[in-house]
């Protein structure tokens, strides 16, 4: 297991390589695996791939958010030119159904709402609206109600993990319980377990997703 120093270096290198963040805005503190990010960005999506970038490292076990977005004057934009922007950005993607989402923003801070048949299309929308210049938050609360009766659902997921070259099927359980699975095991890493996640929302039916799977990184052999 790597030591809080060590993993704190390799994020700071990563922060470094990542185009997309300034990593001079920003602060990490490692304390027993868990890592704590803050400092202050001028945009929402730099926020948000400081954290992806972070989670692309093996061996932290948690990942605290505690950076703060705080819009540059060219960033500015009123709450109305943001719903505008984002109302047009969901229309123009075929695979989200328009009429079924509901968009509020207030002080830069974007809510989604409303049904949606797949959770790809719950993903398409928030991902269509978190880059806007301007935002400052999004908080997604559009359900996931598949139009479909759900059957053997936990063999098809467990077959998918299988199929999968991420996931390594042999460590990692579900059990459903109607339309809720839930992820037990062990995963090396941030990455496999959300790859886990998704698979599993990819299920026809599934409308929760527990992940309970613990990151343990295998120690090499002696």
């Amino acid at each position: 297991m790597k030591s809080d120093a060590i993993l704190k270096e390799q994020i700071m290198d990563v922060l470094d390589w990542e185009q997309s963040v300034d990593s001079t805005r920003i602060e990490v503190d490692v304390k027993n695996g868990i890592v704590i990010l803050s400092g202050t960005v001028p945009s929402y999506m730099e926020k948000i791939d400081a954290e992806k970038a972070v989670k692309r490292v093996d061996g932290e076990k948690a990942v605290v958010q505690n950076i703060k977005v705080k819009l540059i004057s060219a960033f500015m934009r009123t709450d109305e030119e943001i719903a505008q922007t984002a109302l047009k950005n969901i229309k123009w993607n075929t695979n989200v159904p328009e009429d079924d989402i509901i968009l509020k923003v207030e002080n830069g801070w974007v809510t989604l709402e409303g049904k949606v048949v797949w959770n790809y299309q719950k993903e398409l929308a928030i991902n269509a609206v978190r880059g806007l210049i301007g935002v400052k938050g999004v908080t997604n609360l559009v359900k996931v109600e598949p139009a479909i009766k759900p059957e053997n659902l936990k063999e098809k997921i467990k077959k998918a993990f299988e199929r999968n070259a991420t996931i390594d099927a042999g460590n990692v359980r579900v059990e459903v319980i109607g339309n809720k699975a839930i992820l037990k095991g062990n995963v090396q890493s941030w990455v496999e377990k959300r790859q886990a996640e998704l698979t599993v929302w990819s299920a026809p039916g599934i409308l929760e997703v527990e992940n309970k799977l613990e990151i343990k990184i295998a120690l090499p052999a002696s």
